[in-house]
Parts: structure tokens; sequence; C-alpha cells
């Protein structure tokens, strides 16, 4: 380096989800979506049209990963206005002895800390 340079990598985040049934216990091989989405207000069918970024299926921990995600909707961000991506788990396979849940959990991922989605 010259002394005038830096190299400002751009920060990437992971999200984890964990499935569990009606008496709390976690739940193996049901497969979650995960999708880029333009926000938290989308129908299902929305979401599902968009095609998913990556699937993941729970471990026997009821525990399904996602890494490598970006906080932000693109690489060329300004510093005075980020805009964050949206993301959203969509349960797309519930395995042989459980049903489907429809339910979507809209998120961002947080820029500190972590949180738990509900």
């Amino acid at each position: 380096p010259d002394g005038r340079t830096f190299t400002n990598p751009l920060r990437k985040g992971s999200a984890t989800i964990i499935k569990r049934d009606q008496n709390d216990n976690p739940v193996d091989g049901v497969t979650f979506s995960l999708f880029k989405v333009s926000g938290n207000n989308l129908s299902r069918e929305e979401v599902l049209a968009n095609g998913s970024l990556v699937d993941s299926r729970t471990t026997q921990d009821g525990i399904a990963k996602f890494e490598n995600l970006s906080l932000y909707v693109n690489d060329s961000q300004t510093i005075a206005s980020p805009e964050r991506q949206w993301y959203c788990f969509a349960e797309t396979d519930a395995g042989d002895s459980y049903n489907l849940n429809s339910k979507l959990t809209f998120f961002q991922l947080p820029q500190e800390n972590v949180y738990d989605v509900e």
C-alpha cells in the first residue's frame, strides 16, 4: 500500500432458523428456502416467484444456517444512505411427518449485534 489507499471489504452476515414441533422438540429434515426480496409486505406467491437464493435442511438439532449474506442491496452503497437488503425465510418442504408451515419470516441483517426472529 502507498499509505493513501485502503481496503474496505463489504460486510457479510448470516442467519439461522430453528424448527421446533408443538412440544418444543427440534425437527430434522425440514427444508427452508431463503429469498432476497424488495420489502417485508409480499405475499407467499410473490416471494416464491422470485426464486430462492439458497435452500437449507434442518439438522437433528432443528437448525438451518444461511451464511455469506449481503447486508446491503448492492455493492455500491454510499455511507450516507445505504439501502439494506430484505430477506425472507419460507418453509418449502416439511418432510414426511409434518404439515408445511406457510408463514413467511421477513428480516434484514443487523448491522451490529444479533437478534432472534420469531
